[in-house]
């Protein structure tokens, strides 16, 4: 189960743990969630939620902030595989390792193409 983020001619899987941890992690190296603007259908009061699959839209500038607070968070996360050593993996050892890492640079790459859709 995850979160498929799409945009015109791009889109990525990314597993709901790891959405909400980049989430996080982002806010923690200063990036501020502009919010998510409501789907086309929905009626009501909308709080700009990211973790829901409701294919809500992260508008361009948002999309580009978290990429760089991602981008910041780099540096702190381990190039080796931390999660063994750690009882309780916090966001930077959730990402450790090549594998970790992959995951995190794709999601900035996809990021910094613009704006997107979470569903």
């Amino acid at each position: 189960m995850g979160f498929d983020l799409r945009r015109e001619n791009a889109h990525l899987s990314v597993k709901i743990p790891d959405w909400i941890s980049l989430l996080m992690l982002a806010i923690r190296y200063g990036w501020k969630p502009a919010g998510t603007k409501a789907p086309a259908d929905f009626q009501g009061t909308w709080a700009g939620s990211y973790t829901l699959s409701a294919w809500q839209t992260v508008g361009d500038a948002d999309s580009r902030r978290l990429a760089r607070a991602l981008e910041r968070a780099m540096p702190d996360i381990p190039e080796h595989d931390a999660t063994p050593r750690a009882r309780r993996p916090g966001f930077l050892e959730r990402f450790s390792g090549p594998d970790g890492r992959k995951r995190i640079k794709a999601v900035i790459a996809f990021c910094h193409g613009g704006g997107f859709r979470i569903e």
